[in-house]
């Protein structure tokens, strides 16, 4: 009976939280949720909201808990928010940001506090691009993993640094991650 009561309060936090959320005043007047996590009585919605700065619009990523937004980007570039792990009193968030440069860069979010997830160091930029975007992020204990892509083939981090590519069998096909577990 508890798991079916939160399994239906996700999903109704998620319907509450798209049209709740949506009055971040943007170009569109909406936001967009990434994910959804219930800790205790705590609801956690990680998204993005359209924010105008300098009279551009931007993407922003934001973070909701129980119905009060924090902005997570820096409003300079568009930011995005996919994925949410919430583990004792640490909040992690993934996803991405777009820098000066127009390049996109997977971003982990830790209390608030960016870091930018590095790309691989040995993969040759023929396959992977000069972008990446964080898709997912579990914890475990004391570890961190988000997996996501670096250029057109799939990545996984652990504690914020590089830890695997999963690059698809023909090289000519991309691969990409949505979804991280460790058991």
């Amino acid at each position: 009976m508890k798991k079916q009561l939160v399994s239906i309060l996700g999903v109704a936090t998620l319907a509450l939280a798209t049209i709740a959320c949506g009055g971040g005043g943007g170009k569109n007047n909406s936001s967009t949720t990434g994910g959804v996590y219930v800790a205790g009585n705590d609801v956690y919605v990680a998204g993005w909201g359209d924010t105008r700065i300098q009279g551009e619009w931007y993407d922003t990523a934001l973070l909701w808990k129980n119905g009060f937004s924090t902005q997570l980007g820096t409003g300079a570039t568009e930011s995005w928010a996919n994925s949410i792990s919430v583990s004792g009193n640490n909040v992690y968030v993934a996803g991405g940001d777009v820098n000066q440069s127009g390049d996109s860069r997977a971003i982990l979010w830790k209390n608030g506090e960016a870091q930018r997830l590095p790309i691989n160091p040995n993969h040759p930029d023929e396959y992977a691009g000069p972008y990446s975007e964080a898709s997912s992020v579990f914890t475990k204990g004391s570890n961190t993993y988000v997996c996501g892509h670096h250029g057109d083939v799939a990545t996984v981090w652990k504690d914020g640094a590089f830890l695997h590519s999963l690059q698809s069998a023909t090289k000519e096909r991309p691969s990409f991650a949505h979804s991280v577990f460790v058991k």
